[in-house]
């Protein structure tokens, strides 16, 4: 929805006055729901926390299988040889520390510092991209 990200107020969408607070968006003097305001890293939170999916299901829910929906796992969804490169590195909690586009580096959460990320599980593991905690905590996907 146009209104994710917004800080709480009142904005216009269209021709809809819209109130948006941390955790919804209504039209304005009224209870109704104007979409929602829920970015990908709420969703996947959401999905992990109220389904009895393992971490790397809800991650897999929110990557490859919508990159394979789409006809586009040559370039995303995935970390194949060949790919975009595009992963975010999380935490425990499935929190975004940092996001990468094209093997960069374009954001990194404030109270981050630079980290190191390796590969825990045997080369003959598959795991379609997806990368399981290691001693730090951290995923790749």
């Amino acid at each position: 929805m146009q209104a994710m990200g917004l800080p709480p107020g009142e904005h216009r969408l269209g021709h809809q006055v819209v109130q948006v607070s941390e955790d919804q968006a209504v039209l304005r003097g009224t209870d109704t729901l104007a979409g929602s305001i829920a970015n990908m890293q709420k969703c996947v939170q959401f999905f992990y926390q109220n389904t009895e999916c393992t971490q790397v299901q809800a991650l897999e829910a929110a990557t490859v299988h919508p990159a394979s929906l789409l006809g586009v796992t040559d370039r995303k969804g995935t970390l194949d040889y060949g790919t975009d490169a595009d992963f975010v590195i999380l935490d425990e909690q499935l929190t975004v520390l940092a996001t990468y586009i094209a093997g960069e580096e374009v954001w990194r959460l404030e109270k981050v510092s630079p980290f190191s990320v390796k590969r825990v599980l045997p080369d003959s593991v598959s795991t379609k991209g997806a990368f399981i905690p290691n001693h730090a905590g951290l995923h790749i996907l």
